[in-house]
């Protein structure tokens, strides 16, 4: 996302008054201190019995204030809304409430009897918000403050390093973050109190949307409070959901009803730590653009505003709490955002899927049962072809072997969906942490792989010229290249040390939590940050990465026995191309978009070569059309074939057009 300082954000927020049917609006939508705020009602004001008022609350750093806590009913303060001019009124909070870090809430009421009228008093949200912040300031620490030498050597990391991401703003209570993420951890198979979202807070997104009385907990399987930087889960209310926003700003199509964060932070006892997120960001990535319906990601800044100081006696207190990777949850915002049709989603647990979503379609868990044991009784292609998304199978197969995402042995780490038109069952990546390495847990076997659907021969040829596709155009050492680069320019400028993620590790790699009695030793292990890395810092874990995807590539070539025939080069004369080699049975051509985007405070996304802008095939010779190709971008030209038998070549190497 755009970096931006958090006060400079002047959108205006509208929300409908229900019973009056007129909008109220705040502005600025993200007040700085000494900043008056003008709260505007568009509706018919009369004086006397029947006028209204605005009550507000000031909720001081520190000091949140729960709305079933009996502080909440207390400290309001009145302002009666003069008469309205065409029907609009206006009015003003004076400048000297707006004080950094404060929450301001508001609400109206009646002048008179002082009955509340705008949030109804029994809402989830019962009350408005403005969060006021002067902008993110730089942050000074050390490695290991208590280390000698370079490591406890203090790095200031500028302001603008750190609004590099979005900032998410949670200000609650300083003991419930304790609770919630280490001295009340909830017993691993006691899943009723795991799911139950046991503290509050206000969410403060980065555009100034605050989300009161969000509930969170932590999240995750049986590492949940492992490893002393643990992962969160928020869940907004009713009629308040979630609009997320991608790393370059764009809102996501469907809002959101619940906010996973993930950790950045690799278990200690694998190696990895200081991938910073990369490898689930890259790998959901991957999955995307293969075709797959896979959540969507985004990093975040985690600031928790518990203290009446922004900062702390020591580098480990005050608000800012880290790097974070924002997950897109697996429910029916996910299928709406992903334009798929209301259907069951069913998370695997262990072998057993549990519901996530019920779609009402008459799929439930006992049918999705039903289908997994159906799996196992071998099963001929016909069968599998009725039962399973064949094609939509080959893409997720193809990239679970490319980065090695094998923690799903054990019948975890995955969704199920039934495509209610289909009838096929497709699957859903999920917890793609323990990836990236040949060294990770698990052996890879899912059910349709254990089930042998890749041992029908007609389903292996089609799978294999899927593969081969996705090896040469998608998971090659330029184009996951560019992707890796892509994802660690959003945390850290490559041209600088001095970066979020260097925040995020001297914040974390030697937190005073990593060696308490809250963690599991051998999980949180103290200064395991960037040991992977050839030198010894974040940026070394791209290329920790990307020598990865070219070993890897040839090792997936090599488990599969894909054969390697290439397409000839084909020839260009002017506009023309032409394909000159043996005859086939079908030629195809395919276009490929490969402009790269930019990197720095303000960024652009990349173009990948596997997503086609054009195609064509039966012809040995073809123009390009002219409307397909646009100044200032660069494509790549490609043909293969395909024998009688349905075998496909290689594609090409790859002729450049830039118009």
């Amino acid at each position: 996302m755009l970096a931006r300082t958090l006060a400079g954000s002047l959108f205006l927020l509208v929300f409908v008054v229900r019973g009056l049917g007129a909008p109220v609006v705040h502005s600025p939508r993200f007040p700085k201190s000494g900043e008056a705020v003008r709260v505007t009602v568009e509706a018919a004001v009369r004086p006397g019995t029947n006028g209204l008022a605005l009550e507000y609350q000031v909720v001081e750093p520190g000091s949140y204030v729960a709305k079933d806590d009996t502080k909440y009913s207390q400290g309001w303060k009145r302002l009666p809304l003069p008469p309205g001019t065409n029907g609009t009124s206006v009015v003003e909070v004076p400048s000297e409430v707006q004080r950094h870090r404060r929450l301001v809430r508001y609400r109206l009421v009646e002048a008179a009897s002082g009955r509340q009228v705008h949030p109804k008093p029994d809402a989830e949200e019962p009350n408005l918000a403005w969060f006021v912040h002067d902008g993110i300031p730089a942050w000074t620490g050390a490695i290991r403050p208590s280390g000698s030498g370079k490591e406890s050597a203090p790095m200031t990391i500028p302001a603008t390093a750190m609004r590099r991401v979005q900032a998410y703003h949670l200000v609650t209570r300083a003991e419930w973050v304790e609770q919630s993420q280490w001295t009340q951890p909830t017993q691993f198979g006691d899943e009723e109190a795991r799911r139950a979202y046991r503290w509050s807070g206000a969410l403060v997104a980065d555009d100034g949307t605050v989300h009161d009385h969000v509930r969170f907990r932590a999240r995750g399987g049986q590492w949940r409070h492992a490893m002393g930087k643990n992962m969160w889960k928020f869940d907004f209310n009713d009629g308040h959901k979630f609009q997320a926003r991608d790393d370059f700003g764009r809102p996501y199509p469907a809002k959101w009803g619940k906010l996973n964060l993930g950790a950045c932070f690799q278990q200690g006892d694998y190696g990895m730590r200081g991938e910073q997120g990369l490898f689930e960001s890259v790998g959901f990535r991957l999955f995307d653009l293969a075709g797959v319906a896979a959540p969507r990601t985004h990093f975040i800044q985690l600031r928790t505003v518990t203290g009446t100081g922004e900062s702390g006696p020591t580098q480990y207190d005050g608000d800012f709490f880290g790097l974070h990777l924002a997950t897109e949850n697996v429910d029916g915002a996910f299928l709406s955002g992903h334009g798929l049709p209301k259907q069951s989603l069913f998370k695997m647990e262990f072998g057993t899927p549990t519901v996530a979503y019920d779609g009402k379609d008459g799929v439930d868990v006992r049918s999705a049962s039903h289908f997994l044991g159906s799996l196992m009784g071998g099963r001929d292609e016909a069968w599998w072809r009725k039962s399973v998304d064949v094609p939509a199978y080959f893409n997720y197969r193809a990239i679970v072997d490319c980065i090695h995402h094998y923690d799903i042995g054990n019948g975890k780490n995955y969704f199920f969906r039934r495509d209610p038109v289909s009838r096929k069952w497709i699957t859903v990546p999920w917890d793609l942490d323990l990836s990236w390495s040949e060294r990770m847990y698990g052996d890879g076997a899912e059910p349709f792989l254990a089930g042998g659907i890749l041992d029908q021969p007609g389903i292996r040829k089609e799978f294999l010229n899927r593969l081969g596709e996705i090896l040469q155009l998608l998971y090659s050492e330029e184009e996951t290249g560019a992707l890796i680069d892509e994802m660690a320019a959003v945390v850290a400028d490559p041209a600088s040390a001095a970066t979020l993620a260097e925040a995020d590790r001297r914040k974390w790699d030697w937190h005073p939590i990593l060696s308490s009695r809250h963690v599991m030793p051998f999980k949180s292990t103290p200064g395991a940050f960037y040991r992977a890395s050839p030198t010894r810092d974040f940026h070394g874990m791209r290329s920790v990465m990307k020598r990865f995807v070219d070993h890897r590539r040839e090792r997936v070539a090599e488990m599969y026995q894909l054969p390697s025939v290439l397409t000839p080069t084909p020839e260009r004369k002017a506009t023309l191309f032409r394909y000159r080699g043996t005859e086939a049975a079908r030629i195809e051509w395919r276009l490929g978009d490969v402009t790269r985007g930019t990197i720095g405070n303000v960024r652009t996304p990349n173009s990948y070569e596997i997503l086609p802008v054009w195609a064509t095939n039966g012809v040995p010779e073809v123009e390009v059309p002219k409307a397909v190709l646009k100044t200032g971008r660069k494509y790549r030209l490609r043909v293969r074939t395909v024998d009688s038998k349905g075998v496909a070549t290689l594609w090409s190497e790859p002729v450049e057009i830039s118009p």
